[in-house]
Order: structure tokens, then C-alpha cells, then sequence
């Protein structure tokens, strides 16, 4: 059977006109795209293309095809072609007589009208009856009805009387008598026309009147001024016979009105039909005359659209009248008297063959299955009845859902309630996380107001205000420390407990190492072994929730929450669990480093006001993210907008970590003060550890639209063994100086060199100069003074504590080198710095970007990469690292512009490395775009997002593989080797 009805689903909008009018249940399959949306398509081995779903469809999504366009190309190349119109022709072309005019001159030799198909038609059922005496019949062989019957209603096939069609009855006496050679076309006002002309095998082309009227109008074809008929005139009613009623007007000037013929029309002929094989013979009518179109073959699926139905209503008569004008009796008769003695009645008789549909047996099992997909359980859910999914009611929703043709989302009241749940679920959501924020500021009130000797006691009741809202048995707060090469947690503060000093062993917690790694951990007391269970099980604890503290990426310890029953705890519970934990953690601290301080200050700076104007600036600085943490909540609290409850969350955690950086600093000069800063001795790689800061800074300087420079001498070593972490603090620290300095726009260059060599040890030089606001001969004599500031005005205007420098040429001075600055005043600074690093000659012997030699890396020269990366300097760094390769680099600054350059030539590259976050299009958004084309081209992610989830969501994106940021060269190579398929030389 042909797939007459096509369905275009991105036009598609899912609102159910086509289900609602399609006859049949099992014809339309709707389901969810991929972005979500509901759509519905045609199920051809159920489709009896009777074309309901083409005449109400608003949105153009479904559509038909015909032979036309094949009819004018075989005409143009010559084949032959006698041609066959419906009676219909003459109300859907008003100018008939120039279209047949057209045909002609396009090579049409002969055109019949199909009235005298008709008529034979009308003969050939008369005969048969009075011949063969069959039991009632189905007739006006409608091809949809033909269908129906031959897919869904096999019973029928014995009642439906087994002759063709007027067409056909016209195309058989066309082959059988008139011997005509060639082709056969039919003008048809009906889409369904063609699975009737596949069955019987004796017309080759069905030309719908739409499709007809289409392509006049895309080719602008004028029709010829002469006019032309038929060449066969001889018809009685045939006429009229696709009119409604028209085939008992025919059989009555026969049969008279004594035998009972019966019609029906339209959309609710199939359920006539269901009707129908379900009563008793004796009450089924001699003749049951059926067609798919309300008003017959004059508005069938395939004729012209927008035809006024009065127009074709006035027409119909007009013909009527004609043939009723004729010597009725007489002349029909006489047409039948030599139609018995030149035709055969056996050649217009034609079978049904066409295979059963499968349709399942659904049990009412599966039916109640369904409401409760569809959340009906109730007698008035499951009777709502609305219609708007396309079914006349819920059951046959639910029938249709069962027979997985439909959806339970395609239920409107089932979306609504799913959308009330969600709404009320979101609304739970929302109220939690106010309350949430009420916590967080009055934990930071409670902190930031409280005096010295009342701390203790606000710190418990500050853990009694968070278990309680997050509705535990209590909260406690652990630190951690190691002994004698022992790991251990001491029990600063828990309430309901009080302050209990209590110190456990590491090796209590199974999960001690997954809270250093930055996870938070939660557990029941089923999943516990036996150490934790007898630990916990003593004060009835049955789960717990963990999250780690850390202080610049340094393990603090961890705040538990524990609870008395087994159950679970929200991502907002761990939210609000380590926000709070930061907090007391940073007023310990705060409180601890700030009493250290000043006794500090009585003791090695009696006299001056150095240190208290410090410990005033440190004060402001701590208080003033924290004030932002209070205000933040402050400001939440009075909003029910989720936005600005998100903007609220941001603002806290920012400020948050800035409060951690504060401390760091803070701890870091206690450190030099006491005489106990102490430096590492490991390997590590140089070029890496600065392609690692060049990515944390570049982001704040591309924010100010700073240009970066780097200069790494030739020659210089990269493997080295002393400790990268405070020579990387040094670096750091004079780059995020050089951006706060330096206005939009400016420039900031990095030079490193060798300036010395000696016994395995290395004399470094590393200088930072920028463009920035400069430096008075007075303000560079104060600039490394422990707990002071180039001017005091830099506080107000830029903020900050003062001791990054101070802290830097401690660090310096460690690593027997030295720390100076050249400045003028509106003309920029130059840092300067040398270190003695000792070499690590034992490592593979790696020297700079520029001087790595060809023997140890592959030749890549023929290959071509394009890198998507946003930030200029980690482009300017990978093209460098690369360069000794041979590799072609192409670079884009964002997904779009990666995107483009791919499909403008996608043979050109080899491989793609592709940042995750950049703007107008991400490196995922540009990935999945990338993929849709089919193109198999590898795309590596290269991103700072490490955690397993990241990585499967690159791949899911449709990536191979994963580049950590910042840049290892090695990793770089190993991954182009790896897709690429280079070898080294």
C-alpha cells in the first residue's frame, strides 16, 4: 500500500486536530521529541488515507503526494497517454473546457469522461444482483471505505460488491474495447484514489485536483483560449453518480423505490460501518450506499481547496438536470440493452486483498494501568472527558496509551496536575530555602556582634538554631590535626553536647579520606561498619550528613549533622550545613588570629599604631564580606523572586571564598612573624605551574579587557625541586596586584630568565610590569613593611590587607633571593624577583617551549586543529606549547565562531580542542551542532571541571575525550596522537 500521508513533524505542534478527526484508533502515533515537544505522526500500516487529518490540520504539518508531476514528466518525453476526469472536473476548474484544451497540446490524444464509467458502473451492479442474487451489499466503491474495510473490518469484504469503481469500470472498457495502447491518467478528486489504482493494476497515474491546481500555479501556466470535450459523450446518470444520493438516484429509475437502499457520509460513515457488521442480516438494508466525503466527490481530499459549496451545490444540479433532460426510461435503457450485449460482466469485477492490521487485544487490566499513568483514579478523573488530547474520552485516551500510541503528557488535565505538583513542589522549594536564609543571617548576626567572653556560648547556640531548623538530633563541629604521623579529629563544638574536647582517630571514619578529597559524605547506621556503629549507635544516631571545611584547598576538618532516624538529606541541606560551618570556622579563626595579633603588636611594636591601623583595616576586611553574607539574606528574605534568591546564593559564596582568602593571608604572616614559615622540597615543572596561574589570573584580566604577556627566556629549565605552591603564591600575587592596578585596557607582561648556574642549583629572575596607576619614592620605601600599604588610600579605594608583598618577600627571601620595584608615578610598575631553585636532573631533561628538541616530541606538520578557547593569553600559551610539533592551529573565540569555521570547510581539520565555558556558545552547545551534521571529526573538551559528572557530560555531548585544565603539554600530545594517528618520527 502506498504512504499517501506524509507528516512533516518539525511543523508539527501537537495539538491533536489530526487524532481528534482520523477515524481510525490506531493511525496516529504521538510521542515526545527530543527538546521535549509533543508531536504526532501517520502509522501507514493503519492509514486509509481517507485525508481527515490534511483538512484540519492548521499548521501545514501533514500533506499528501500524487503522480502529477510524474504525468507531465512522462508527457514531456513523449509517453503515451489517454487520459480519464471525473464529472467533478467541471466544478473544481470552472474553465474545464481550456484545461482538457491544455492536456491536449501537452500530447494527450484521447480524454473520457468518467460518466460513462458511471454508468457502466451502475449497469454492472444492476446485473450482478439480478444475477448472482447476493445477500445486502456495501456500495459506491469510496477507495478509503475500500480500506477501512480491508484493514480494519475484514468481515465486510463479502458485502462489499466486487466491482470496480466508475474509473475503473471506465479504465477496463478503455484496455478491453477500445483497445487503447499506453498509459491511463485519472483526474481525481480523491488522495486515496491511489491505493485503488495499485490494486487493480490498470491506471497509472491518480492527478488529485489540488496537486493539479499547485502546479499550475508554481510554473505560471496560462491555459489556451480554445476550449475542448470529451471524446466519448454517450452517458445517462452517470453524471451525478459521486453526487450524495446520486447512486440511488441511478438504481430507483430501475429498481424502483420497493428495495431499500440506505446511505451514509462523512466522518461518521466508519462507525456506521461498526455498526453495521455488528447487525443481524435481516436487518442490514438490500444496498448500503457509503462514501468518505460528506458532499461527495464534488469536495473530495484531493480537490481544490476553498471552493464555496454552493457554487459546486448549483453546478451539481445544473448537470442533473441535463441528464435528467434526457428520455430518462428509454434512453438508459437502451444504453444497458447494448452495454449487455457488448460487455462481459466478469471484466468489472475486481477482488479485495489487502492484509488485516494488527490491532492488540488490551485487557482491562492494562486500561486501569493506563489511568494510573494518566493519574486518574476516581470515576470522575477517568470521565472528564474533555477531548483536547484528540480522543472522545479518557477511557479511549487510556485505551490509546495502552496500545503505546499515545502519551500520558498528551492528557491536558494530567500536564496541569503534573504542573500544579511541580509549581507546589518548587513553591516547598522556595519557602525551605527563605527559611534557610533566615538561618544564615542570624548565624551571621549571632557571630558579628557577639563580644569575646559571650563566644563559646553563641557558637552552641548557634548549633542549636541550625539543628533545629534542619530538624536533627544535633551538630557537631570537627577539626582535624595530625600527631606523631597520626591522623586525628578533635570535637571543637557540638550541640546538644556542649564543648566537648573530645579527640577520635581518623581511622574511626571509613570516609575520613573522601572528606578530604572535598566530598560530602552522608551515611545511615545500616551502612556503617562496625567501629562507626558502636561509636554512633551510642547516642542513637542512625545517619548522618558530612562536609568538609577547607582553608585554601587545605583540609580544616568537617560539621556533621546527625539525625535519630535513617533518612536522607536535600542538596540544600548540605548547602545551608557548610555555609554555616564556614562561618563559625571563620569567626574562630577570626577571633583566634585576631587575639594572636594583638598581642603580637603589644609585644614587638609597642608604640607605634603600624599594627593597629592593620588590625582596624584586617577588621574591615573580614567584617565587610561578611557583612555582605548578612545582607545578602537580609535582602533575600523580603524576596519571593527565585532569581534574586540564586543572585542572593552567589553573592554569599563569592564572599564567602573572599573571606577564606583573607584568613590565608592572615595566617600566613602569623607564620613569618613566629619564625615558622617552612618551605617544601618536591619536583615540579615550571612552565606547567605558570601556564596554571596565566589561567586563574586571565579570566579576572579578561574582565578589564587586560592584555597578558608572557616571555619564557630560551633555555630556560623547566623541572626544578623546591616548593611550587608559595613560588606560585609569589607569582600570583604580584599578577592579581598588577590587574587591580591596572585601569581597562591596559597591559601586564611576565618575563622569566636564567641569570645564573651553579653546583645544580638555578638563579632565577622573574619580573611583572604593567601599565597601571605607579608608585612615589616614598610609597616604594614602605611598599614590603609588614602590616602597611603603599598609602592608606589604596585601602579605601581598592581594598585589601597589605601583607601579599610582605608575605611574598618572606617567601622570596626563604628561597635566598630577593624582591625590589621600579615605578614612576602614572607610568606603570615593574616587579622584580630572583630565586635559587635547584634543578631536577634526574627528570627527563625538558627545557622551555622553544627549545624542546624534535627527537622528543611527534611531527605533526600535517595535521590542522582547530582551538576553541575565549581567553587570548591560554590561546597565545597552547599555540607556544604546540609550536615545536609542526601542527597547524586555527583558533575561535567562542563555540559560534568554532562552529562557523567548521562548516565552512569540514575536511580542513583533523581534530578539535574545545573550551567548555565561553560566551554566545558554549563548547557543549557547540559540540551537539557540530555532531548533528554527522561528522565524526574528534573534539576534545579542555576545561578546569574535573568531576566525574563534567566528564560524562562532555561525552554526552558527543565528545571523545577530556583535557584538564591548566595546559599539560604532554597530555596535549598524547591526545592529538592519540586521534590523529601520528607517530613519532
Amino acid at each position: 500500500m502506498r504512504k499517501i500521508v506524509g507528516s512533516n513533524q518539525e511543523l508539527c505542534v501537537g495539538c491533536n486536530r489530526c487524532i481528534r478527526e482520523c477515524p481510525i484508533e490506531m493511525a496516529n502515533l504521538t510521542y515526545k521529541d527530543e527538546q521535549g515537544n509533543i508531536k504526532v505522526k501517520v502509522d501507514h500500516n493503519h492509514c486509509i488515507a481517507c485525508g481527515a487529518c490534511i483538512a484540519v490540520c492548521k499548521h501545514n504539518a501533514r500533506h499528501y503526494e500524487d503522480d502529477t508531476e510524474a504525468f507531465f514528466n512522462d508527457l514531456e518525453a513523449g509517453v503515451p497517454i489517454t487520459l480519464i476526469a471525473a464529472p467533478s472536473i467541471k466544478t473544481n476548474f470552472p474553465a474545464w473546457p481550456q484545461v482538457l484544451a491544455y492536456f491536449r497540446s501537452k500530447g494527450v490524444k484521447k480524454i473520457y469522461d468518467v460518466s460513462m464509467g458511471a454508468d457502466i458502473c451502475v449497469w454492472a451492479l444492476l446485473r450482478y444482483i439480478e444475477r448472482e442474487n447476493p445477500g445486502p451489499l456495501i456500495t459506491q466503491p469510496c477507495p478509503a471505505i475500500v480500506s477501512y474495510c480491508e484493514i480494519h473490518r475484514p468481515s465486510l469484504l463479502k458485502n462489499l460488491a466486487p466491482l470496480h469503481s466508475p474509473m475503473g469500470c471506465l479504465a477496463v472498457y478503455l484496455k478491453e474495447y477500445e483497445k487503447i495502447e499506453g498509459k491511463i491518467a485519472a483526474i481525481s478528486p480523491c488522495i486515496s484514489k491511489a491505493n485503488e489504482f495499485e490494486d487493480i493494476g490498470i491506471i497509472d497515474y491518480n492527478i488529485t485536483y489540488a496537486k493539479l491546481e499547485e502546479y499550475f500555479e508554481y510554473f505560471r501556466i496560462s491555459m489556451p483560449t480554445e476550449e475542448s470535450g470529451f471524446d466519448h459523450h454517450e452517458s445517462g446518470l452517470g453524471a451525478v453518480f459521486p453526487a450524495p444520493g446520486g447512486l440511488k438516484e441511478n438504481l430507483e429509475l430501475f429498481l424502483g423505490k420497493s428495495v431499500r437502499v440506505d446511505k451514509s457520509e462523512g466522518s461518521t460513515v466508519y462507525q456506521d460501518l461498526d455498526s453495521y457488521a455488528e447487525t443481524p442480516e435481516e436487518y442490514r438494508p438490500r444496498i448500503f450506499d457509503v462514501l468518505n466525503c460528506m458532499e461527495g466527490c464534488n469536495i473530495g481530499s484531493g480537490c481544490v481547496k476553498n471552493k464555496n459549496i454552493f457554487h459546486i451545490q448549483s453546478d451539481m444540479n445544473k448537470a442533473r438536470q441535463l441528464a435528467l433532460e434526457k428520455p430518462n426510461s428509454d434512453f438508459v435503457k437502451n444504453l444497458f440493452d447494448h452495454y449487455d450485449k457488448v460487455f462481459d460482466l466478469q471484466k468489472f469485477k475486481r477482488k479485495y486483498t489487502r492484509p488485516q492490521a494488527y490491532v492488540p487485544e488490551i485487557s482491562e487490566r492494562e486500561i486501569r494501568l493506563a489511568f494510573a499513568l494518566l493519574d486518574k483514579d476516581t470515576w470522575e478523573k477517568q470521565n472528564f472527558n474533555c477531548g483536547a488530547c484528540g480522543s472522545n474520552s479518557c477511557r479511549e485516551m487510556a485505551r490509546k496509551i495502552a496500545l503505546h500510541i499515545n502519551i500520558p503528557v498528551n492528557c491536558i488535565v494530567n500536564s496541569r496536575d503534573n504542573m500544579e505538583r511541580e509549581h507546589q513542589k518548587n513553591l516547598d522549594l522556595y519557602k525551605r530555602n527563605v527559611i534557610y536564609l533566615e538561618l544564615v543571617h542570624r548565624i551571621g548576626e549571632y557571630l558579628i556582634s557577639v563580644n569575646q567572653d559571650e563566644f563559646q556560648d553563641t557558637v552552641l547556640d548557634v548549633l542549636q538554631d541550625l539543628s533545629i531548623t534542619l530538624n536533627s538530633r544535633g551538630v557537631r563541629l570537627w577539626k582535624y590535626f595530625e600527631q606523631d604521623g597520626k591522623g586525628y579529629f578533635q570535637r571543637l563544638y557540638s550541640w546538644p553536647e556542649g564543648n566537648l574536647k573530645e579527640i577520635v582517630p581518623e581511622s574511626i571514619l571509613s570516609w575520613a579520606s573522601l572528606l578530604k578529597a572535598g566530598k560530602n559524605v552522608t551515611r545511615k547506621i545500616s551502612e556503617m561498619n562496625q567501629a562507626e556503629t558502636e561509636y554512633y549507635g551510642k547516642d542513637s544516631i542512625n545517619s548522618i550528613m558530612s562536609a568538609p571545611l577547607s582553608i585554601r584547598g587545605e583540609y580544616w576538618g568537617f560539621i556533621s549533622l546527625n539525625s535519630d532516624t535513617e533518612r536522607g538529606f536535600s542538596e540544600e541541606d548540605v548547602s545551608v550545613l557548610t555555609a554555616c560551618g564556614i562561618l563559625i570556622v571563620s569567626s574562630v579563626i577570626e577571633r583566634d588570629v585576631t587575639e594572636k595579633l594583638i598581642l603580637a603588636r603589644e609585644a614587638a611594636l609597642a608604640g607605634t599604631r603600624a599594627k593597629s591601623d592593620f588590625l582596624s583595616r584586617m577588621s574591615h576586611e573580614i567584617r565587610t564580606p561578611m557583612n555582605a553574607i548578612i545582607g545578602m539574606t537580609k535582602i533575600a528574605e523580603a524576596s519571593n523572586d527565585m532569581e534574586k534568591l540564586r543572585y542572593c546564593l552567589s553573592i554569599i559564596q563569592s564572599s564567602s571564598n573572599h573571606l577564606l582568602g583573607l584568613i590565608n593571608d592572615i595566617l600566613d604572616m602569623s607564620k613569618i612573624e613566629a619564625g615558622k614559615l617552612e618551605l617544601d622540597s618536591a619536583p615540579f615543572n615550571l612552565e606547567r605551574m605558570i601556564a596554571k596561574i596565566f589561567s586563574f589570573i586571565g579570566e579576572k584580566a579578561g574582565q578589564k579587557s587586560i592584555k597578558l604577556g608572557l616571555d619564557l627566556a630560551k633555555g630556560i629549565p623547566v623541572r626544578f625541586i623546591g616548593d611550587e605552591l608559595r613560588l606560585s603564591q609569589v607569582i600570583t600575587n604580584l599578577l592579581s596586584n598588577a590587574v587591580k592596578f591596572t585601569p581597562d585596557g591596559g597591559t601586564i607582561n611576565v618575563e622569566a630568565h636564567e641569570i645564573g648556574r651553579k653546583d645544580g642549583v638555578s638563579v632565577l629572575r622573574f619580573s611583572v610590569s604593567d601599565t597601571g596607576i605607579g608608585l612615589t619614592a616614598e610609597q616604594i620605601s614602605r611598599l614590603f613593611t609588614a602590616f602597611e600599604q603603599a598609602d592608606k588610600n589604596i585601602t579605601q579605594r581598592f581594598g585589601g590587607t597589605g601583607l601579599g608583598l610582605t608575605i611574598s618577600k618572606s617567601v622570596v627571601e626563604k628561597m635566598n633571593g630577593k624582591i625590589w620595584v621600579e615605578s614612576e608615578m602614572g607610568k606603570g610598575s615593574n616587579f622584580i624577583f630572583n630565586v635559587e631553585l635547584q634543578r631536577d636532573d634526574a627528570a627527563s631533561a625538558e627545557s622551555a617551549t622553544a627549545s624542546i628538541s624534535s627527537n622528543e616530541i611527534p611531527d605533526f606538520s600535517n595535521f590542522k586543529l582547530l582551538l576553541a578557547e575565549d581567553i587570548e593569553i591560554n590561546r597565545e600559551i597552547f599555540i607556544s606549547l604546540l609550536e615545536p610539533t609542526g601542527i597547524a592551529i586555527d583558533t575561535a573565540e567562542n563555540g559560534r565562531i568554532a562552529l562557523n569555521k567548521f562548516k565552512h570547510d569540514p575536511d580542513k581539520y583533523n581534530i578539535i580542542i574545545m573550551d567548555l565555558q565561553m560566551p554566545e556558545m558554549n563548547g557543549l552547545e557547540a559540540t551537539r551542532a557540530i555532531r548533528e551534521s554527522g561528522t565524526q571529526i574528534p573534539i576534545v573538551a579542555m576545561t578546569a571541571n574535573a568531576f566525574k559528572e563534567d566528564v560524562e557530560q562532555c561525552l554526552a555531548a558527543g565528545m571523545n575525550d577530556h583535557l584538564m585544565k591548566p595546559i599539560d603539554l604532554n597530555a596535549v600530545i598524547e591526545k592529538i596522537g592519540k586521534y590523529c594517528g601520528a607517530k613519532n618520527p
